[in-house]
C-alpha cells in the first residue's frame, strides 16, 4: 500500500484530500502545517508528499528546503499544491525538485492523474 503525505492547513482541504486518498487504498498521512510535517517526516517516510505552500509558520517552500536536508527524504516526490498561478511559484517549485503542482482549486480526478503520474503508475487505483 503506498502512503501520501498530505501538508495542507485549510482543513476543509485537508480532509477532503485525505478522504479520498483513504478511500482509493492509499495509506495516508497528515500535517495541518510545517513544523508537524517535519517532526512527521523524521520518523516516517511516505512514498509522495502533497505540500501547501501558503501555511502559518514553515511555509511549504521551508518545509520543502528542510525535508531535502534529510538522506532518507531526499528522493520523495512532491507535488505542490498552492492557489497561485504565478510563473514564479512554478519555476521555484521546479528548482526546489518538486516533481508537480497542483494549483488550487482542483478537482479530485486532476489530484489522482498528478500522483499517478508522478509515481509513474499506469492503472488507475481510484476507479
Amino acid at each position: 500500500m503506498l502512503t501520501v503525505m498530505v501538508v495542507e492547513d485549510e482543513e476543509i482541504i485537508q480532509k477532503m484530500v485525505c478522504a479520498n486518498l483513504r478511500a482509493s487504498g492509499y495509506e495516508v498521512l497528515s500535517a495541518l502545517d510545517g513544523d508537524a510535517a517535519i517532526a512527521i517526516l523524521k520518523v516516517t517516510k511516505p512514498d509522495i508528499i502533497l505540500l501547501d505552500i501558503k501555511m502559518p509558520g514553515l511555509s511549504g517552500w521551508e518545509v520543502l528546503t528542510k525535508m531535502r536536508t534529510y538522506s532518507h527524504l531526499k528522493a520523495i516526490p512532491v507535488i505542490i499544491m498552492t492557489a497561485s498561478l504565478r510563473e514564479s511559484d512554478t519555476e521555484l517549485s521546479a528548482q526546489m525538485g518538486a516533481q508537480s503542482l497542483l494549483v488550487k482549486p482542483f478537482s479530485i480526478e486532476q489530484m489522482f492523474e498528478e500522483i499517478e503520474c508522478v509515481l509513474g503508475k499506469k492503472g488507475s487505483q481510484h476507479e
